[in-house]
């Protein structure tokens, strides 16, 4: 089988990420739509379709994965993913700016954040699903 010229962009963590995205903003389907596509949060249009310009864009601008734990965040939860809105963050940081935590940071010091953090990891669960479980459970009075 012949490869393509940029086959080697593939082992490149920026690759699957391009498709992820594309996936959560333009398709109704995938599971993360409402929270991206529905919202409107979109890709820039130059790479709407051009994954190699997308990698070749964020090496420049933010430049590579400093971890494997760090995952491609949006600076402005609401904005696309565009050229100057992006930033490598690790989960921590990406739960801190989730659209669920900032409403309960507004009732919550930071000291408590943390310690809801912490505990979610001692549970083994997503510092996200604990914070929602949470309000829902009306455990934390808002």
């Amino acid at each position: 089988m012949k490869r393509g010229p940029h086959h080697y962009l593939s082992k490149n963590p920026l690759y699957g990420c391009w498709a992820n995205i594309k996936a959560r903003c333009y398709d109704p389907a995938n599971p993360g739509f409402e929270r991206y596509g529905a919202r409107g949060i979109k890709l820039a249009p130059q790479w709407e379709n051009d994954r190699l310009r997308f990698i070749r864009d964020v090496l420049v601008e933010i430049g590579e994965k400093p971890d494997c734990m760090m995952t491609l965040e949006r600076i402005d939860n609401n904005g696309d993913y565009a050229p100057g809105n992006l930033r490598w963050a690790t989960i921590e940081q990406q739960m801190l700016n989730s659209r669920p935590t900032k409403r309960i940071k507004l009732c919550l010091s930071n000291h408590l954040v943390d310690k809801l953090y912490r505990e979610a990891r001692r549970l083994s669960l997503r510092p996200t699903k604990l914070l929602r479980e949470l309000v829902v459970e009306k455990l934390i009075n808002l």
